[in-house]
C-alpha cells in the first residue's frame, strides 16, 4: 500500500520489505496528520490518500490504528465478530455439519422439555448456530509481551478479515530496542503493511525505512 500526504514530498510505500516509520518532531505537523488520520478512520474525508496498485482505497476500511499499548487487548470488536462468523462457517462445513445439527436438536429438545413445566406454549425462534456461538463469549487468549500481542493481533486481522495497513502510534515508547528488533523481523517475514508513527527518533532498527519530519519541517529520509 501507499500513503500520500500533501505535506510529504513523496509517498510512503509499506510493501517494500521494510519496517516503515514516520518520525514527527514538529508538533503542528503531528497534530494535523493525526487529526486527519483519526477523522478518516471514523469515516470522514481527509487529505491522507491511501492507495493500492495506484488506486485510492477507503482509509476507514483498510487501516487499523493501534494507539494503546498498556494492557493491549487483541479481542477487538472486529476480531471477535469475524471469529464468530468464521466459527459459524466451519460449523456448517464437512463433518461438522452433522454434529452441529445434532447439537442444536439436542438443545432445542432440552428447552422444550423444560417448557412443559409452564402453563403456556413456548418456542425458541432465536436458537441457531450463530446465537449459540455468540453466547459462548469466545475470547482469544494472548499473554505474551506487548510486541507479541500486537503481532498476534495483526495476524488475526489479516486471517479473519483481510490485509490491512496497521498504524502504530508511539509504540517505541513502551518497548525496548531488542524487542522492537524481533517485532521488526516478524512484520517483515509475514509481509504486514505497517507504519510506525513516533514523536522521537529512537535508535535505527535493522531493515527500518525511516522518514523524519524535524522541528523545522525539514524532511529526512533514510
Amino acid at each position: 500500500m501507499k500513503i500520500a500526504y500533501w505535506e510529504l514530498s513523496d509517498v510512503i510505500c509499506t510493501d517494500n520489505g521494510k519496517l516503515n516509520s514516520l518520525i514527527i518532531e514538529n508538533q503542528g505537523f503531528m497534530c494535523r496528520f493525526l487529526s486527519d488520520m483519526y477523522n478518516q478512520a471514523n469515516g470522514n474525508d481527509g487529505k491522507i490518500i491511501l492507495s493500492e496498485d495506484n488506486t485510492p482505497i477507503s482509509f476507514a476500511k483498510n487501516v487499523e490504528i493501534i494507539d494503546g499499548f498498556i494492557n493491549f487487548d487483541i479481542n477487538s470488536k472486529t476480531v471477535l465478530s469475524k471469529l464468530s462468523l468464521k466459527m459459524e462457517n466451519n460449523a456448517l462445513y464437512g463433518e461438522n455439519y452433522q454434529r452441529s445439527v445434532e447439537l442444536l436438536s439436542t438443545i432445542e429438545n432440552y428447552l422444550i422439555d423444560m417448557s412443559f413445566d409452564f402453563p403456556c406454549s413456548i418456542s425458541f425462534p432465536k436458537l441457531s448456530l450463530s446465537s449459540l456461538i455468540k453466547s459462548s463469549g469466545a475470547v482469544i487468549e494472548s499473554d505474551g509481551s506487548i510486541s507479541e500481542r500486537v503481532s498476534d493481533y495483526m495476524e488475526l486481522v489479516t486471517e479473519l478479515d483481510k490485509r490491512k495497513l496497521f498504524i502504530t502510534l508511539n509504540m517505541r515508547s513502551f518497548i525496548d530496542d531488542e524487542e522492537m528488533s524481533l517485532f521488526s523481523d516478524t512484520v517483515i517475514s509475514h509481509g504486514y503493511d505497517v507504519l510506525m508513527i513516533e514523536n522521537h527518533a529512537y535508535s535505527m532498527l535493522r531493515n527500518e525505512n525511516r522518514i523524519i519530519i524535524d522541528s523545522d519541517l525539514c524532511e529526512i529520509r533514510s
